[in-house]
């Protein structure tokens, strides 16, 4: 566990694929399998052991959306503890700390916790991890998937979790060094490949002082 997280963890290193701060890709495995990585994601690949082939791939960090034509071979994805079976279709993975939310984009997904399992329709998501797993809930598609099209979306997002996202992107470090601006909430479109104007606009809107550092380093407070 890297201090601030300011470079990869062992594990993130020797993954199969790996994509850095404010970086994406795309891999097509064999058989009509594409996937999409977010920035600061890690992906292990592994054959599955099921019948006709098919592949295990392993969320080890970050953000990943797993594509699975007609005819694909089996394909599931594991997210700790967390089995994940798409049909044909697009799922969508990202691993926040020790908790994973999986969003069904298109088509149906299964998900296999230790504790239950829970089939995912079209538009549907849960949070899932040591502790359980959570009720059902709708996907905003406009904000999980604005990563695809280079931009974040906040609606009314704690600016602690904002601040968070955008270090994901970002080169360097925000840092919230005040516990009354982390009570506040951020909405807005920000383009990924310029987060200094969501910085800016931070010390706008709730009069934060933004004192940077070399490095990217900025201490809000």
């Amino acid at each position: 566990h890297p201090p601030l997280a300011l470079w990869p963890s062992w594990s993130e290193l020797v993954a199969d694929y790996r994509t850095g701060t404010g970086q994406q890709a795309t891999v097509t495995l064999a058989g009509d399998v594409e996937l999409m990585l977010n920035t600061q994601t890690s992906l292990a690949v592994q054959p599955a052991g099921a019948a006709g082939g098919g592949e295990r791939i392993r969320l080890i960090a970050g953000e990943a959306t797993l594509r699975r034509g007609p005819g694909a071979p089996f394909v599931e994805l594991v997210a700790g503890d967390t089995r994940i079976v798409p049909g044909v279709g697009n799922v969508a993975v990202w691993r926040q700390e020790e908790r994973y939310r999986v969003s069904c984009i298109e088509g149906r997904v299964e998900v296999m916790h230790p504790m239950r399992t829970v089939a995912l329709l079209e538009g549907e998501q849960i949070w899932c991890g040591a502790t359980g797993v959570s009720p059902v809930a709708q996907v905003d598609m406009a904000q999980t998937q604005a990563w695809r099209r280079g931009e974040l979306v906040f609606r009314g997002t704690p600016l602690s979790e904002a601040i968070h996202e955008i270090n994901r992107y970002r080169s360097g470090r925000v840092v919230l060094a005040s516990d009354s601006l982390a009570r506040h909430r951020l909405s807005g479109h920000f383009r990924i490949d310029a987060l200094d104007e969501a910085i800016e606009q931070i010390e706008v809107l709730f009069g934060a002082r933004a004192t940077r550092w070399p490095g990217g380093i900025v201490m809000l407070g």
